[in-house]
């Protein structure tokens, strides 16, 4: 699906013309059927007229699920303390940033998200995926910019401080530290502290 065309006129002799979708809004099917929603019908989280196709243009404009909408004081779902995590969002320096403007589906695309940690017997593996979604901004200045006016920081030169930086980065996820309630940011920093006074 995603060199799909769409036919975007009807001019003589039957012929249509057309042209490619944009990239940005076509779903990789192959992403979708190995994703958390890969059980979901579209028309489970948008409206009816995602049934036809292609989809107005309109729809992209309609409000969009948060995670809570579905798993809010869902006993099935208790496990995964999204409520926890909800909370560690709002104290986060996305939300006090950007406000309403940075959703859960900013980082975990809702079509594509899945929860590799969980499923995943390679630790290499769930690192790399996990890391890969803060790197699509954090490493990037284009997709930075679209939220931020900032520089966008240069992650291996302010990264410098821990001792064996590229295992660091091989083995542990971007969140161990930068979360609100880490344990492991909590220890690095004492590490480092003791670094710098000795």
């Amino acid at each position: 699906m995603a060199n799909s065309f769409i036919p975007i006129t009807t001019i003589g002799w039957n012929q249509d013309v057309r042209a490619r979708m944009n990239p940005f809004r076509v779903i990789d099917s192959a992403d979708f059927y190995i994703s958390n929603h890969r059980t979901f019908a579209c028309t489970d989280c948008h409206s009816p007229d995602y049934e036809e196709f292609p989809h107005d243009g309109s729809l992209r404009m309609e409000p969009k699920y948060t995670c809570m909408d579905c798993y809010e004081d869902d006993e099935n779902f208790a496990e995964f303390r999204f409520e926890d995590i909800v909370n560690d969002f709002e104290n986060s320096v996305h939300a006090e940033r950007h406000g309403e403007v940075f959703t859960c589906w900013m980082c975990h695309k809702p079509h594509s998200y899945r929860t590799d940690a969980r499923t995943s017997e390679s630790v290499v593996n769930t690192v790399a995926y996990s890391n890969g979604i803060c790197l699509t901004c954090h490493a990037y200045m284009d997709m930075y910019q679209y939220l931020s006016d900032d520089e966008n920081p240069i992650i291996l030169s302010s990264h410098d401080w821990p001792p064996k930086k590229e295992g660091h980065f091989a083995k542990v996820r971007c969140i161990e530290c930068h979360s609100s309630n880490s344990l492991l940011m909590a220890s690095l920093y004492n590490f480092q502290s003791i670094e710098q006074q000795g």
